[in-house]
């Protein structure tokens, strides 16, 4: 004849209860880790994407800056110039390109514009700088006025060097107003690095080489030297 087995004991029961709230634990932190994980890697996959259209920005400008050629002595004078400066640890860089954008098709606009890349303080904390992009319509004062757009916020470095051919070498400066720095031209090619930190505080560096197109003074159709 077969015996019933006897019930679970107290003591049995509540190891069963412990292991269950074990697991319970185990699987909760689990899934919470791999919360706060996916939010980090998307928090830094945005602060790459950002850098990243911030430097394809700063390519378009600087493949398409120039230097007019125009002289007219009767005309209103415009001003153009390419100036690089040495201000670490975010250089400033202006100039006048042709990216200017037609937002309307009758706008009484043009496609040169005066653009500047510099950094700015945060409002809250000074000691946090930000890329920013200037750009202001073409006028007397190339280095002046316009509307400011934050680019990259809380960054590291932007380190801008301009190439120097009769010297074989990359220089930290650039100015094509004075006689005594480069006068009336542009660099050849300019080389730029972005740095800033991810979620963890590691540094995150993107860097790229630019050729510039316009290199010699141009003439813009019914502009005379």
């Amino acid at each position: 004849m077969r015996t019933a087995k006897p019930g679970m004991t107290l003591l049995e029961v509540m190891f069963a209860v412990a292991i269950s709230v074990g697991i319970i634990t185990l699987v909760y932190a689990s899934s919470r880790g791999v919360g706060e994980a996916k939010v980090l890697i998307e928090g830094d996959a945005e602060r790459l994407r950002e850098a990243q259209m911030a430097l394809d920005r700063f390519g378009r400008d600087i493949r398409a800056a120039h230097l007019s050629g125009h002289r007219r002595a009767m005309q209103p004078k415009t001003e153009t110039a390419f100036v690089g400066e040495d201000d670490s640890p975010v250089d400033g860089v202006s100039m006048v390109t042709f990216t200017g954008m037609h937002r309307r098709y009758d706008a009484n606009d043009s496609d040169q514009v005066e653009v500047t890349y510099s950094g700015v303080e945060d409002r809250d904390d000074p000691a946090v700088l930000h890329l920013a992009r200037r750009v202001a319509p073409l006028d007397d004062r190339p280095l002046e006025g316009g509307a400011v757009e934050v680019l990259v916020r809380d960054i590291v470095e932007f380190d801008v060097q301009y190439y120097l051919p009769e010297r074989d070498e990359w220089i930290k400066d650039w100015d094509s107003t004075q006689p005594t720095a480069q006068p009336g031209r542009v660099p050849p090619e300019v080389r730029v690095k972005l740095t800033l930190l991810d979620r963890r505080g590691n540094e995150i560096t993107l860097a790229t080489q630019i050729p510039l197109e316009m290199r010699q003074p141009i003439l813009t159709p019914g502009g005379f030297q």
